[in-house]
């Protein structure tokens, strides 16, 4: 008697298929380059970081209680610092945001916000653009020293509101340059900070007209 031959294609059992999808994860802290104790005297106002992940960030690290998970994973730029700045000092700093590498006209239109240049939706959203190296000539950015630019073809700051950190929670922008590479001009702190706190003041004046408000319906 001959022994049955299917004709089908022999399949691989599950467990050496499963073998070929699994692949074995990435040590997250090996990602990021967090801050050494030896760095925290060359952060100054300005200097781009990146905010890692809530897993990455040293256990009992400071970190805004505003923070929102969207946050995590961005670069952000220091906006202040102690005068004698240590590992474990407060800073304060504002998120930057990429758009996933799109434009911020784009990226509203897809939303259906409809803006006729992409700075009066930057403006109108409370967003200041950055200089990036695939666009470094791009008009109304801020700046970055030595020539430097952010690495995305398009970069953005949130303005509309900055966050407290613990400095040992942060990352290094870039792994194979200086820790504070990538700084802010002087020009372009001045003009940020003007637009974060300016916002805030405006946020803060709102929330205080609607406190008084309740106040006098309760009265």
């Amino acid at each position: 008697m001959r022994p049955f031959i299917s004709n089908r294609k022999l399949v691989p059992t599950l467990t050496t298929a499963m073998k070929s999808l699994i692949q074995k994860p990435t040590p997250i802290m090996s990602i990021f380059k967090l801050l050494k104790p030896e760095d925290a005297s060359k952060i100054l106002p300005g200097a781009v970081m990146f905010l890692p992940p809530r897993e990455a960030i040293p256990k009992g690290a400071f970190t805004d209680h505003g923070l929102l998970d969207g946050a995590f994973n961005h670069p952000v730029v220091v906006l202040s610092i102690p005068v004698d700045v240590q590992y474990n000092s407060h800073v304060e700093f504002a998120i930057m945001t990429s758009f996933h590498g799109t434009a911020i006209k784009k990226h509203v239109a897809s939303k259906g916000m409809k803006y006729n240049t992409g700075n009066l939706a930057a403006h109108g959203l409370g967003y200041l653009r950055v200089a990036t190296e695939s666009k470094p000539f791009a008009k109304d950015t801020l700046k970055l020293r030595n020539g430097k630019a952010m690495k995305r073809d398009f970069c953005y700051v949130n303005v509309k509101k900055s966050y407290m950190i613990e400095l040992q929670a942060l990352s290094q922008y870039g792994f194979k340059e200086p820790v504070d590479a990538y700084r802010l001009t002087a020009h372009s702190m001045k003009k940020l900070c003007h637009a974060v706190h300016s916002k805030e003041r405006l946020a803060n004046a709102g929330r205080g007209k609607r406190q008084r408000k309740t106040v006098q319906e309760r009265e």
